[in-house]
């Protein structure tokens, strides 16, 4: 094994692991997102 390998062995998993955090994160953001949505339009009716 070179450091060529290791680079990009290293780069790849790096990758891998950025694009589920990436993932993790637009599905946290979606759902506070449609919980605030929600809250607003049950204010707005009960009124």
């Amino acid at each position: 094994m070179d450091r060529t390998f290791l680079a990009g062995f290293t780069g790849t998993c790096a990758s891998i692991g950025l694009g589920q955090v990436h993932a993790i994160v637009g599905i946290i953001a979606g759902l506070a997102t449609i919980v605030y949505m929600s809250i607003k339009i049950y204010e707005l009716l009960k009124k």
